[in-house]
């Protein structure tokens, strides 16, 4: 819901200052919460070391959902009070608006992908668990991978057809969520005008 007197402006230029920053404030909010988000999955499996923790991408992407939304109101406040330009102000107020329901998106979108994980983990664990008490164990105990990974890249091993799948599988996901929420807001503001 957009805040109360955002859309006011007195101005005789016709429509009011966030009308015209409006679609940049939507590109820039998507954007910098889905760039912040992957980029910081590498960072915090990685460099803060949570893969040894046993958190996987999944939970990282989760995480990172959570967090990336940025909060511009203090900032817009200072920009005001400090005499910067009008529309800078109202973009980063739409900016922190929209940034929000980007966030929520993609927090619904990782949550959907860790159930289905953990589905996926607790099936394995049942077939394996029907193997050893069958006595056909012998399908789970294939050689193990060489060490580091098994890419002979010094343990990284992508599975780049994979990665594809993922990201267009996020991606739809993304475009429906985000695309079905603005055609019902859309829908619901003019039944209701």
């Amino acid at each position: 819901m957009l805040q109360p007197g955002i859309g006011d402006d007195n101005n005789s230029g016709g429509g009011s200052v966030f009308n015209k920053v409006m679609v940049l404030s939507l590109v820039f909010a998507f954007a910098i919460v889905i760039t912040s988000t992957f980029l910081s999955i590498p960072a915090m499996l990685y460099i803060v070391g949570l893969s040894k923790q046993g958190w996987s991408w999944v939970h990282a992407a989760l995480f990172s959902a959570m967090v990336a939304s940025t909060d511009a109101v203090a900032v817009s406040a200072n920009l005001k009070s400090g005499g910067a330009p009008e529309l800078l102000s109202a973009l980063l107020e739409g900016e922190s608006l929209f940034n929000d329901a980007s966030g929520l998106v993609l927090f619904d979108i990782f949550l959907k992908k860790l159930k289905i994980m953990e589905h996926r983990e607790r099936n394995n664990r049942n077939a394996l668990a029907d193997d050893v008490y069958n006595g056909s164990l012998d399908k789970h105990t294939s050689h193990p991978p060489p060490a580091g990974g098994g890419g002979g890249d010094g343990g990284w091993s992508i599975d780049w057809n994979l990665v594809a799948t993922e990201l267009m599988q996020l991606g739809k996901d993304f475009a429906w969520l985000a695309g079905g929420g603005a055609v019902m807001g859309l829908l619901f503001g003019y039944i209701t005008t």
